[in-house]
């Protein structure tokens, strides 16, 4: 994760906001993967809460930094994730989690509505004025 994040900075420079998006995308594969190999579901069924708590340590963690790097583009979903873990999106909260690579000290997770709702077709050709396009 911290070598992804190393390279997040030059993207920024270069203005390469594509590039920037993906590289956060790898980090939050990254915790998805996580939770689909550890199955912690299973683990809390088979007693193993430790391994658990340090699962939800490690995505707690990932997630403030994601938050506070995906902060300039969309600010409002991630004052919400902000919110979450009780964390505030500025340069000093950047400085600790991000540059300086410091955890979460201990923490509760605050529940919040759904970031990225799923968003139905038919919304889609509301927004759209339900204009369709054709290829010529």
């Amino acid at each position: 994760m911290h070598t992804v994040i190393g390279e997040l900075d030059q993207l920024m420079v270069d203005i390469q906001i594509n590039r920037y998006l993906e590289y956060l995308w790898r980090i939050l594969s990254m915790g998805n993967k996580a939770i689909d190999t550890a199955k912690p579901w299973v683990r809390m069924k088979e007693g193993k809460e430790a391994e658990v708590q340090a699962l939800l340590c490690f995505i707690a963690n990932l997630l403030a930094k994601v938050a506070l790097l995906l902060h300039p583009i969309m600010p409002e979903i991630t004052l919400k994730m902000g919110r979450s873990l009780k964390i505030t999106l500025d340069a000093a909260s950047f400085k600790t989690y991000v540059t300086e690579g410091q955890l979460l000290a201990d923490f509760t997770i605050e529940r919040v509505s759904l970031l990225f709702p799923k968003i139905e077709a038919p919304l889609i050709a509301e927004a759209s004025g339900g204009l369709s396009i054709a290829a010529p």
